[in-house]
């Protein structure tokens, strides 16, 4: 503990200021006071290069990213100048209580402070969490509309060309539009439809980056002959093909802009929201086919693990939504989903 706080006058004097710092290290009450407790905005750096990603490592640069933005323009001005140990629960409940009403934003934006004070704990920096708000940082579960296959088809029909095959081979494979777009030739087997998903591309303020994927494993999907057919003539009107020296490179992304720059997130969901419009199913998001397509493929009785394995879950949580898949039950999935595609046309 080295010496003391000030210089006592007698042993008498020295040995009860002793005895009570000895009760306080065996009560978990003591605390250096010559060690200064940082400020929020000074801890923040500390806290994001600590943080872990789901599928272990650092965090990915799109999380890392906004929750950056998010304590610049939410979090700062009200705790940042503050230190760890001066931020108390009635201080964390007139900052959240001040948050604008949008609920999604404040459960990120309490997740991030609760993230970070729970880090200053196992920093030793303080020994409480002032975060007590309950349910803050749950997510409401809101019933999503059930989409038919039909409608999807619907949207399909109004999309561009090139955007349709990556909209059906998106569905086909379960992909997220990330992954969709990471996609390269060498990644794809044309003839047996097969796709190794390995990376997804994200937007970070305005810039493409490429990482892993969202679980950072990679995992290999067989498609039916919808979908497989799909990309087969669109390999064939790009010029892919082993005979074909002016096609595309093995490393080619294979969706593209026409004028061959890359196809971002934002060109994507503009020509989606518009292709829905005008198929009269306003709210059928993007992400809504990734979901559509597992739902169908549990209806025809996939196996939760066969699930899991074409939509990339790690966990038995995130596939019971749907339900999941053994390997050598791949192709048999996808034939069976491509079935019931044929079934629900006209629905």
């Amino acid at each position: 503990m080295g010496s003391g706080p000030v210089t006592y006058g007698t042993r008498k004097e020295a040995s009860a200021y002793l005895a009570s710092v000895e009760m306080d290290v065996r009560g978990g009450r003591w605390q250096d006071t010559r060690r200064r407790i940082p400020t929020m905005d000074e801890y923040m750096p500390r806290f994001q290069a600590s943080r872990m990603g789901r599928g272990g490592g650092a965090i990915r640069a799109t999380t890392r990213a906004l929750s950056e933005d998010q304590y610049a323009k939410y979090v700062r001005d009200q705790l940042g100048y503050l230190t760890l140990d001066h931020i108390d629960e009635p201080t964390v409940r007139r900052w959240y209580y001040a948050l604008p009403d949008r609920p999604a934003q404040r459960r990120q934006l309490y997740s991030l402070v609760n993230a970070i004070m729970n880090a200053a704990i196992r920093d030793h920096l303080i020994e409480v969490n002032p975060c007590r708000i309950r349910g803050a940082s749950q997510i409401v579960k809101t019933s999503r509309p059930y989409f038919t296959y039909g409608q999807v088809e619907r949207v399909f029909t109004e999309l561009p060309s090139d955007l349709r095959v990556l909209a059906q081979v998106a569905f086909n494979a379960h992909l997220r539009v990330g992954e969709a777009l990471a996609l390269r030739w060498i990644d794809v087997d044309v003839e047996s439809g097969r796709i190794n998903v390995h990376q997804t591309v994200s937007e970070v303020r305005n810039e493409q980056i490429v990482t892993g994927t969202k679980t950072a494993d990679g995992r290999t999907v067989t498609m039916g002959s919808t979908g497989r057919e799909a990309l087969a003539d669109y390999a064939r009107s790009k010029g892919w093909g082993p005979v074909n020296d002016n096609g595309p490179t093995p490393d080619s992304r294979i969706f593209v802009r026409s004028d061959g720059s890359a196809l971002r997130y934002y060109h994507v969901e503009g020509a989606w929201k518009r292709a829905r419009q005008r198929a009269g199913v306003p709210e059928l998001n993007l992400h809504d086919l990734r979901h559509v397509s597992l739902t169908m493929l549990a209806e025809t009785g996939a196996t939760l693990k066969s699930l899991m394995a074409r939509a990339g879950h790690t966990t038995y949580r995130a596939a019971l939504i749907y339900q999941n898949r053994a390997t050598t039950q791949d192709a048999d999935d996808a034939a069976a989903l491509d079935r019931l595609m044929d079934q629900r046309r006209a629905s």
